[in-house]
């Protein structure tokens, strides 16, 4: 029986998970004071393997679009646009840096693993992009672009305290138990029964409050029979 799940969606899942597991590794194993950006990250995952097992989608490369022919009678073939929305890796889990950005980055910090943060570049990766620039244009661009964001881990959250436990009144007469073993009736019964107990309880308490037992006077059973009696008394 095929699966109602589409064959696409079923890999989409498993490089999702592969490379949430691949930059999850990343992070843990190098380290970036300064923040890394999505095309460095995307740099060091493509460096890793796939895991075992790991089917990549079949995907068809685009046609070639053909141009109109010219005065000349001839006729050239461009690179269409379609192509340039291929993936780089498609062998890859994390095939693009599309697929890096949208799936695994945006997952990961929709749990609170990872944080972009916005500020300047860092020295050393402004340097390069300097002597990298060659043409006027690279060189404005670089010097409108002085910030940048970076993607960063977040410390894990700690989990609250688990929440005290109120002490319940009456749970020696049964206030608490579990009683629907029982039918309607006898359930009824039951509950009256405890709130009587409970109320017994309460008055007992509130009766040792307010009328300690220490200097309370004592009575006897019997009344004095006699005058001699009662002046001993």
């Amino acid at each position: 029986m095929a699966s109602a799940v589409p064959k696409f969606i079923q890999q989409r899942c498993a490089a999702r998970a592969a490379g949430i597991d691949i930059v999850r590794n990343i992070f843990r194993t190098q380290q970036f004071p300064d923040g890394v950006s999505t095309k460095q990250l995307y740099k060091l995952a493509v460096q890793e393997p796939a895991p075992p097992g790991f089917e990549p989608y079949p995907l068809p490369r685009p046609p070639a679009r053909a141009v109109p022919k010219t005065r000349h009678g001839k006729s050239k073939i461009i690179v269409p646009e379609a192509r340039d929305l291929y993936p780089s890796h498609p062998d890859h889990p994390i095939r693009s840096i599309r697929f890096l950005k949208a799936e695994i980055l945006a997952s990961m910090k929709a749990s609170s693993e990872i944080g972009t943060f916005r500020q300047p570049k860092a020295a050393a990766r402004l340097a390069a992009e300097e002597a990298s620039a060659t043409t006027e244009k690279e060189k404005k661009k670089l010097a409108a672009s002085q910030m940048e964001f970076v993607w960063k881990p977040l410390p894990p959250k700690q989990a609250p305290p688990p929440p005290q436990k109120k002490e319940v009144f009456g749970v020696e007469v049964g206030v608490g138990a579990d009683y629907s073993h029982l039918n309607k009736r006898r359930q009824r019964a039951r509950v009256e029964k405890i709130s009587l107990a409970v109320q017994k309880m309460k008055d007992i308490q509130n009766g040792v409050k307010v009328r300690p037992l220490i200097g309370r006077p004592m009575y006897r059973n019997n009344k004095p029979t006699s005058e001699a009696e009662a002046s001993t008394q």
